[in-house]
């Protein structure tokens, strides 16, 4: 953020305009879940962390949508395990403490993207593990050891046989966007428009002390509650209704219209939480402030 104000306005355009060559291949990026909270995530910046997002995304012209699936493409060995976690029941409280699993996976890729002399190669890196992870979080399968997240469980959807992860990561949205006949940038914005904005993290989130003027970072990161939520959702709305004889039912029929309002605002709330933790990186990194106490940083 340092460069001089008319070099990064020179950068931006650049990469702006290389989007625009490229936009037509947008659909090719991947699944819609996660298309749909960076999109959603992307609407909501406020102009300087959207040009943030140009100076550190360049290959993907400053977009979310389009970083959002990265994380999928190249799953390096050591992450599999940070894209989700498994309580010990549907409906059991998530441990408190450091765990090989998503939730510190956030913590960490969060506080990597204002570490100390990060680079913008390493912050990129950063931004685009974690505006995954957060959109893992917020499907509840991700927060799930059933079936293992639902990927063991076959059932029919659209006179499809799926699994069940599949119907929740992106068939049911795809349905939903066929049904509005919108495009998929459209069908963010009636996400928007139709869906509130999530709950904040608790005043009691932020462990270590921290200065909120210069690094607000902490305010907006609470991996336990985000994951706390799906929890819920698994609990009373996921695996209701569902069991063996229910596989050859169509779920895209009473399943779909009793749950999919819970899968849209479940990926407008990954993408408000998205824009709030690029907003906060933002604000620390021109404030040069770099707190990351307590926090294990993943290496690669």
């Amino acid at each position: 953020m340092s460069a001089p104000r008319n070099k990064l306005s020179r950068r931006i355009f650049l990469f702006v305009s290389l989007a625009a060559l490229g936009a037509h291949s947008a659909a090719a990026y991947g699944r819609i879940g996660h298309w749909l909270t960076g999109e959603v995530a992307q609407q909501l910046l406020s102009p300087s962390a959207n040009n943030w997002t140009h100076i550190v995304l360049p290959q993907y012209g400053g977009s979310l949508a389009l970083a959002a699936l990265w994380a999928d493409e190249v799953k390096p060995a050591w992450s599999s395990p940070h894209h989700y976690v498994n309580p010990a029941t549907d409906c059991s409280p998530l441990s408190t403490e450091p765990c090989n699993c998503i939730l510190t996976a956030i913590a960490n890729h969060t506080a990597r993207l204002i570490a100390p002399l990060a680079t913008t190669d390493a912050r990129s890196e950063a931004l685009k593990f974690a505006i995954h992870y957060i959109g893992d979080i917020h499907q509840p399968l991700h927060v799930s050891g059933r079936f293992k997240g639902g990927t063991q469980m076959t059932v029919v959807f659209d006179k499809r046989t799926v699994s069940l992860h599949e119907v929740w990561d992106y068939l049911m949205l795809e349905h939903r966007q066929k049904s509005l006949g919108l495009s998929r940038t459209a069908y963010a914005q009636h996400l928007l428009a139709n869906h509130p904005a999530p709950s904040r993290c608790p005043a009691s989130n932020p462990a270590p002390p921290f200065d909120s003027n210069t690094n607000p970072l902490p305010l907006v990161v609470c991996p336990q509650l985000w994951g706390s939520e799906s929890v819920l959702l698994n609990c009373d709305t996921v695996w209701k209704g569902l069991s063996a004889a229910s596989r050859n039912t169509d779920l895209a029929d009473e399943y779909y219209a009793r749950v999919i309002d819970v899968v849209e605002a479940g990926v407008v709330a990954a993408g408000y939480r998205i824009a709030a933790v690029i907003e906060a990186a933002v604000v620390a990194i021109e404030a040069g402030s770099h707190e990351t106490d307590g926090v294990l940083v993943v290496q690669t």
